[in-house]
């Protein structure tokens, strides 16, 4: 028994080894990333500076997980496009040595496994950055729950899908200073395992996650986030609803309270629209659906509205159905400015759309940035449209 011990601790060091006295330099990752046979479509590329390997190219369809061995003081910069699964359980990529990952603006790395990781470590003393860019996995994004490894967002968006976390830390050291940890079922961040959490650092940025409340974000070491720093939104699924009006906050729970969340469409997606100072951000949520209010859509009612987004005035021109007074909301519902659609009597402003008649300008470069509704009251209804604020 004590010859089979000591050949398990001898295994053991061995295996540490590879992750520390074997890891590689700049140049050699260089050599193995282009090399590597990802079973996909397209190819990777390197270049080197210093201690910097910088990785560019896109990749789809990848089959193979890629693991590198990053020696101390050595970053491989991510700006490549990589999508596809992992054969093992590790990662799509996955780490070991004592060096620095960084996915930086224009790199994405996507992981279309369920329950699988985009990235992972098999040893500690790995530093995985997100400064840009995207993670994003059918299962845990980011996968660091060593002791001594570290996992930091500044930028970009990490995102995870079903149960699973977007960042699984475990006792690992977490600092967000910005960009978005997206989660559905998960925790945006899950910190803890077990009796043990690691530290917890957050002071930007955006967390997302289904809950009853923003404390269902992040499992671990969290306190409510000062003033005007990070913003924590959960949304409620447990109600049971699908179905909302655009600009309302049913069932969304978001801080600080200086922060506004609420329901809307962008580019063909219902989510959530979070504003907090001059920052927006939009959280794509799946299964449900965003309605406007009122009894047509704006082209079919023949308005127009424009330039959207706007900067200083906005324009609108009456259509067919005849408005009365418009009124302009916050995305919390706060009414922040009312104007009446007056036409000159014995005649009319030039129109759009023909019937009815009329133009209103209306200035709102005293409101700052962010998205506001438009509510526009006519003889038949109201017509509410979504403008964005430059």
């Amino acid at each position: 028994m004590k010859n089979v011990r000591t050949f398990f601790i001898l295994l053991a060091f061995l295996v540490a080894g590879v992750g520390s006295a074997y890891a590689d330099d700049a140049n050699t990752l260089k050599t193995k990333i282009e090399a590597f046979d990802h079973g996909g479509t397209g190819m990777l590329s390197c270049s080197v500076s210093g201690n910097i390997v910088t990785v560019t190219g896109t990749v789809t369809g990848v089959t193979n997980s890629l693991s590198l061995s990053i020696n101390a003081g050595v970053t491989v910069l991510w700006k490549a496009a990589y999508e596809g699964v992992s054969n093992v359980g590790n990662g799509m990529i996955y780490f070991y040595g004592k060096g620095t990952f960084e996915v930086a603006a224009g790199g994405a790395i996507v992981h279309n496994k369920e329950g699988g990781v985009a990235l992972g470590t098999s040893m500690p003393d790995i530093t995985i950055k997100v400064s840009g860019g995207e993670v994003k996995s059918a299962g845990n994004a980011i996968w660091n729950d060593y002791s001594t490894g570290v996992v930091e967002v500044s930028g970009g968006t990490v995102k995870a899908g079903g149960t699973r976390n977007a960042i699984h830390g475990g006792t690992s050291t977490i600092t967000i200073t910005g960009g978005r940890i997206l989660a559905e079922e998960g925790y945006a961040i899950h910190n803890v395992i077990g009796s043990n959490s690691g530290t917890l650092t957050i002071s930007g940025g955006i967390g997302f996650a289904y809950g009853t409340a923003v404390t269902d974000v992040i499992n671990g070491p969290f306190t409510v986030p000062p003033v005007n720093s990070a913003v924590m939104v959960a949304w409620n699924k447990d109600a049971g609803n699908t179905t909302y009006t655009e600009g309302t906050s049913d069932d969304i729970y978001v801080l600080p309270a200086t922060a506004t969340a609420a329901w809307a469409r962008q580019g063909g997606n219902t989510g959530i629209l979070v504003v907090s100072g001059t920052t927006t951000s939009f959280i794509p949520v799946k299964g449900v659906t965003v309605g406007t209010t009122g009894i047509a859509t704006i082209e079919s009612a023949g308005i127009k509205i424009y330039p959207n987004p706007v900067k200083d005035v906005l324009i609108i021109e009456n259509g067919e159905l005849k408005i009365e007074n418009v009124e302009i909301y916050s995305v919390t519902g706060q009414l922040l400015q009312s104007a009446p659609f007056n036409f000159p009597e014995g005649g009319k402003l030039p129109s759009f759309g023909g019937a009815g008649g009329g133009e209103l300008t209306i200035d709102i470069s005293h409101l700052p940035r962010g998205t506001y509704f438009l509510k526009m009251q006519t003889a038949s209804g109201e017509l509410v449209q979504k403008v964005i604020k430059e």
